[in-house]
This record gives structure tokens, C-alpha cells and sequence, in this order.
């Protein structure tokens, strides 16, 4: 059976075909998308994984941190959104799905009284790609507080990750170098003051608002920083603050953020990535590392 004929006659969710990752990702460019599936629960998606072998899967949830190349993906693109997501508390252990909307699970720790995940009030992403990229951000990151996670290999078999299997470091985890689906993370978290934490909150999305460009297509920061400099440092101190090519632009209100200001393709904004690594090697002897991940590229 094809992959169409196995979603339709095991009832497992939606699959649509050449859907365009323009219409899926934060940066809105980028080609087409052979097969778009989303299950309609997580028993689903494992008996899909277990039905459908040897072909190309890539997960995705809220779109951000990823650079799709304009050609066509000829693979199964998959997003968890169609399934219901869940946040509980026992103790001081948050059991979250991976497709929770990661500001919404910050809300609910800092509701119920607990620490520890103010930081993903402003990070626009789903708790599985937080995990995945270790996301972080003001001096936090989910490496600070997670537990353990319940994952699916593209086989559809169950693994359960602890914190020490995670190999977490700057923006990285052992989820890069495995084919696995994070399904549900728990998180263990610190009791806190409320108040105290939702004004911290207030602040930085005031923050986030006047500082990056939210108003423009982005895909959150570029570049990871290096040990000892912001990675907007270095490329402002290279003079490319607003630089373009085309319709992909360094943001003049945060030189890591590349904005689509109308139309741009994924050719142009690997240029700009491309142009920036060159030009701040050339001012500083580092190379600055890309934090996105990129998808369907030959180089």
C-alpha cells in the first residue's frame, strides 16, 4: 500500500498532498511537500510509523527555526497539530505532549506556582521542537528543567529518554542525531511566587516586541552565539545590519534575524546565511554556526 491507501483505510488522521512548507514554517518560503500528514492521535502516528516503510519523514509543529530549500521534499511531512494536546501536574512534575504550544505551558507552570519554564513565555514553538533544539532563552533553557521524554523511532517503536541520554548542550540534543519523535516530555519544576514570575514575563515580552522583529515573516534566531559574543554582535560589528539579497533581509532591529520582507525564496535566504558566516569570518576569525535546521538540501 502507498502512503495515501494506508492513512484512508486505517482511519489514521489527514494526509493531504503538495502542500508547501511556505504555508507551514514562520519564514513562509520554500518548496513542496510530496505527502502532509497529521494523525489524529499518538497511537496513530505509531501504527503509521509501523505501516509505512522506507520513506523520507521530517516532524513539524509551530514552523519556526526551520529553512526548507525550494525544492520539492519528496518525503512525509509530520505535524502533531490535529492531536489533543495535554498539560498535567502531579507534584513537581509537569507531564506535557510534545504538540503543547510552549508559551501555554509556561502559563500553566507559573498559574499553578512553579519556576523553572518562564522562558518559554517568548519562545514561539511547540514543547517537541523546544526539546529538540534545547531552546533558551534570558539565561534559561530546557535542559535546566527537563526529566525525561517518551519518544517514537520511525519504526513506530516506544523509547523513553532520560535526562542524561538527552546529551544536552548549547541548542543541542541527542534528538539531532536520532530518528525519533518526542510524543510527551515531563519537565520537574521549582515552587515559585506567581506575581513575581508573571511580571518577569510582562517584561520580556515587552522586551521581545520593541528588540526583534515579530512584525515580519522570521524563523527566530540564525546563528547560535559563540562563548563569548552574541552571534547579533558580531554580524552588526561586520556592517551587515539591513543588508539584503533580494527580499531576504538581516532585520535593522536585530541583526540575528533574518525577515522575508515579500516573496523571497529559500535560495536567497541561504545566500544571506551563506554571505554572513563569510563576511563575519572575515572581520573576527569565527565561524558562526546556524541554529536553524535545514531541510532538503543537498549541500
Amino acid at each position: 500500500m502507498n502512503i495515501s491507501e494506508i492513512v484512508e483505510k486505517y482511519y489514521l488522521g489527514v494526509l493531504r498532498e503538495d502542500v508547501c512548507f511556505k504555508d507551514v514554517t514562520t519564514l513562509k518560503v520554500a518548496g513542496k511537500i510530496k505527502y502532509y500528514y497529521q494523525p489524529s492521535s499518538f497511537g496513530n502516528l505509531k501504527k503509521f510509523l509501523r505501516l509505512a516503510n522506507d520513506i523520507d519523514i521530517f516532524v513539524i509543529g509551530n514552523g519556526s527555526n526551520i529553512l526548507a530549500s525550494d525544492d520539492d521534499y519528496d518525503g512525509v511531512v509530520i505535524n502533531l497539530n490535529k492531536i489533543p494536546s495535554s498539560i498535567n501536574r502531579i507534584e513537581e512534575f509537569f507531564y506535557v505532549t510534545a504538540n503543547s504550544h510552549a508559551p501555554s505551558v509556561s502559563n500553566y507552570a507559573v498559574n499553578k506556582g512553579f519556576s523553572g519554564l518562564e522562558f518559554l513565555a517568548t519562545i514561539p514553538a511547540q514543547v517537541g521542537g523546544a526539546v529538540y533544539m534545547n531552546a533558551g532563552a534570558y539565561k534559561g533553557e530546557i535542559s535546566d528543567v527537563f526529566y525525561m521524554c517518551e519518544c517514537l523511532t520511525f519504526d513506530g517503536d516506544t523509547v523513553y529518554l532520560s535526562k542524561e541520554e538527552m546529551m544536552f548542550d548549547y541548542r543541542e540534543s541527542v534528538l539531532q542525531q536520532k530518528q525519533l519523535i518526542v510524543i510527551n516530555v515531563v519537565f520537574r519544576l521549582k515552587k515559585g511566587k506567581t506575581r513575581v514570575m508573571k511580571k518577569k514575563i510582562k517584561k520580556r515580552k515587552k522586551r521581545n516586541k520593541k528588540e526583534k522583529p515579530l512584525e515580519n515573516y522570521n524563523a527566530g534566531s540564525v546563528f547560535k552565539n559563540t562563548e563569548k559574543y552574541s552571534a547579533w554582535e558580531l554580524i552588526e560589528q561586520a556592517g551587515l545590519r539591513g543588508y539584503s539579497v533580494n527580499n531576504a533581509k538581516i532585520s535593522e532591529k536585530h541583526a540575528n534575524f533574518i525577515i522575508n520582507c515579500g516573496n523571497t525564496t529559500a535560495k536567497d535566504v541561504k545566500i544571506l546565511i551563506d554571505y554572513i558566516i563569510e563576511k563575519v569570518f572575515e572581520k573576527h576569525k569565527i565561524h558562526l554556526k546556524v541554529e536553524w535546521v535545514l531541510v532538503n538540501w543537498s549541500d
